[in-house]
């Protein structure tokens, strides 16, 4: 079965001042798809692993939304579980769309928890960009 792409602008290339600014930009890209990003992490001992994947049918994800997903990962992840990429870690998965607040689907085991919860946004606003926050060339 095929499934047509939708006639839809593409994404802006330039990021969002901030971390919350990109969430919003992306967020309404996303809905203009009509599909949800998933975000899969594991960070462990100060490393960590990202992927990006659209949900559901449809085209698959375009790199340059898919390079700016995995960047904006880690500010959200940081709101909900500093450190998350420290020591024993987290595994899970982030969930964007347009249609609600970003869903953290975690298990932080620096803590022994397991996290089911929207994102805390609230800590996100008035973050900056980190110095080190490039998208990949």
């Amino acid at each position: 079965m095929q499934h047509s792409i939708p006639d839809v602008p593409p994404l802006d290339p330039a990021r969002g001042a901030t971390p919350i600014e990109e969430l919003r930009l992306l967020e309404t890209h996303l809905k203009a798809l009509g599909q949800a990003a998933l975000i899969e992490i594991e960070g462990k001992n100060g490393g960590s692993v990202i992927s990006a994947e659209l949900s559901g049918p449809g085209p698959e994800i375009d790199q340059g939304l898919a390079e700016r997903l995995m960047l904006l990962a880690p500010y959200l992840l940081e709101a909900d579980m500093p450190g998350w990429d420290q020591d024993a870690g987290s595994t899970g998965r982030l969930r964007l769309s347009g249609d609600g607040e970003p869903w953290l689907d975690a298990v932080d085991r620096n803590e022994d928890w397991l996290l089911e919860r929207t994102i805390d946004l609230e800590a996100l606003e008035g973050r900056d960009w980190d110095e080190a926050a490039t998208l990949v060339p």
